[in-house]
Formats: C-alpha cells, structure tokens, sequence
C-alpha cells in the first residue's frame, strides 16, 4: 500500500491510498465489472493484468476512488475505469486529484497512452483538464506524446508477429486497437454490438467471458513487442441444437493487415478443435476489403439481408460470409447444459409420475 495526502478545495485533507489486489474495497465503494468483480479484486487476473486502484479518504470515510488496468509486462499502455466520488464530497476536487495521482505512477512506469469513457460533459471537463481528448464515440485519450505520433508508431510494423490466446492483460491492448480509425470497418465487433464509431473496452471483457467452456476463443495477433495489432473471436450458438455454429469477428491494425488471413485460418483450426463444424463471418457490405480476406481465408458469401444495418443516413447491406469446415460434429455439450433444458433427474421425476 502507497499513501499520500493532499488539500483540498475546501482546505480538507484527503488521504490518497494506492491498493493492488487482493484488496479491500471499502463495503463495495470501490468497483469494477460485476462479472469479473471477484476474479480482479481477488488477484486471480493479475499474473497478466495489473490493476492499482486509488481511494480517497476524509477522516477515514471513501470519499472516491478510480482504477487504472494496464498490462503487468510492458505497463505501456492502459484504461480508467470506475471514477466515482461519493455524493457528500463532489466539488471538493476529490477525482481531480485522484486523477493526478493515477497519471504520475502511469507516466513513471513508461505508461504511453490510456483509455477512458465518459458521457458526463462534467466529468468530460475534469478529464480535458488532465489532458484526455475525444477519441471514438464517448471515448477519451490521453497519450504522453503527441496524439498524431502515437497513432502513427504504436501499432506500425513492429516485425513479423504471432497468433497467441487473448489473455487479460490485452484487454487494454485492445482498447488501443479498436480505437484506431482504420480500418473503418462498419461492423467493428459484431459479437457485441461494436460499430464503426464505438470505442472497446467492456467489449473485450464480455468477450474474453463468453469463450469460457470451450464456447469459443479469443486469439490476438502479438508483435515481437507484445501489441495488439489485430483480433479475431467466435463465439458458438448458445443453444443444444446449434453448438456446431459459431460467430466469428476480426479487427486488424492497418500495418498488419497482410496478416490477417492467418489469424482468420487460426480461428478456423481452433473452431475445429472444440467441436464447431461451421463459421459464420457476418460482414458490411461497404467493407470490401474485409470481404477479401475473408475470401482468401476459405470463407464464401452464403446470405445477403438487404438494408439491414443504418451508416449514418444511408443504408448497407448485411453480407453473411461462411466456412464449412465438415460435418456437424458430436454434441460438445450436453443438452442439460443450456439454460431451460431438462436435466436427467427431470427426465426421471416424469418417468416415475
């Protein structure tokens, strides 16, 4: 633990404590993502992902908190979740200096760009003032060297890279991906309703959730300097009868695009390993060029819904693109296993009545 204190606005002293997990949040005061709540704050994600929470005090009482998750091997580059200020102590400045707090340790440790979200113009106010800017959608940036620098040398061609499991010490990672404005693929993230204009952060979480089980996977294209420099999921049916069909995305940096066919043929020979038999790419019309490698990939176009997704006042086709990679395979799951199905004992209680 790493304490310090500062005034206030309203000459009060705060005391700023620094905590690591595991941790107390103070009764629940401190937060993160309900459904990775217990896995954070218990330490169990923190071999790949670090995560320093700072809570604010006043004679003993939390009077704020915020948290910052940056990968725990290179620490360069993060997101800010969860900045709250308890309602008997907003406009003492409370976030603002938790906010400076945060920012010093992240620049120390080499940190070069953070992502964060806000639809609050007064919490907007606080983070320009701390130099964060509008990035994609409600999303803000705040990078160490100049914005237009960043973008050009954090995901530029870094040496030929590898496809490895997501873990989640690339959730910050991929925030920096998918708040790049290339490629401007329509459908960003399909799986969870990420368009071209919607930034990424829970979006990787609910994600890296969804493949638990053998229900999919999350694969990353890795440079030698461990960035992200694309991304590619599918998620299986959640239903008995159609577990043998999956869903499948992919975002690629712009410098790394010559790689994505690899990372697709990837997902297909991961897809084949846990039972799924077909992949479905769901594609903009517009983005052709994301068609291309999916083409290149094995993948051909079985569907077209007309109109089917709004750009602005225009409208765009919905392309469905799929791959066949054999005949449905075995149940990989059992039917109880899927919520509303009968279980065995069910099954037996009807017998015996």
């Amino acid at each position: 633990m790493d304490t310090e204190s500062v005034t206030l606005r309203n000459g009060e002293r705060l005391r700023i404590e620094r905590l690591l997990p595991p941790m107390d949040t103070f009764g629940g005061r401190v937060r993160t993502w309900d459904p990775l709540q217990d896995d954070l704050f218990s330490g169990a994600l923190a071999e790949t992902l670090y995560t320093p929470h700072f809570v604010g005090t006043i004679d003993g009482e939390c009077a704020g908190s915020l948290g910052y998750y940056v990968p725990a091997d290179t620490r360069d580059v993060g997101i800010v979740e969860f900045v709250a200020t308890e309602d008997r102590h907003r406009r003492k400045g409370v976030a603002d200096a938790l906010m400076s707090r945060m920012l010093r340790e992240f620049v120390a440790n080499g940190g070069q760009a953070l992502h964060l979200c806000t639809t609050n113009p007064v919490a907007g106010h606080l983070y320009e003032n701390h130099g964060f800017w509008y990035r994609v959608g409600d999303g803000m940036r705040f990078s160490v060297v100049d914005a237009h620098e960043f973008d050009a040398t954090y995901l530029a061609f870094d040496g030929e890279p590898t496809v490895r499991n997501a873990v989640w010490g690339d959730l910050p990672r991929a925030a920096i991906l998918y708040n790049l404005p290339q490629p401007a693929w329509l459908l960003k993230e399909v799986l969870d309703n990420c368009l071209r204009d919607t930034r990424y952060e829970y979006h990787f979480a609910r994600l890296m959730l969804r493949v638990q089980n053998s229900q999919g996977a999350v694969l990353v294209l890795a440079t030698p300097r461990n960035r992200v420099a694309g991304q590619t999921v599918f998620v299986r049916r959640d239903t008995f009868p159609q577990q043998h069909v999956a869903t499948l995305s992919l975002r690629v940096a712009p410098a790394y695009m010559d790689h994505a066919v690899d990372l697709l043929r990837a997902a297909v020979d991961r897809a084949g390993e846990i039972g799924v038999s077909v992949l479905e790419f769901p594609i903009a019309a517009s983005d052709a060029d994301l068609a291309a490698i999916a083409s290149a990939a094995g993948f051909s176009e079985a569907a077209r819904l007309p109109n089917r997704i709004r750009d602005g006042d225009a409208w765009v086709d919905l392309c469905l693109f799929e791959l066949v990679l054999g005949p449905p395979a075995r149940a990989f799951h059992a039917s109880e296993t899927y919520y509303a199905n009968r279980h065995p004992w069910h099954v037996e209680r009807i017998a015996e009545g």
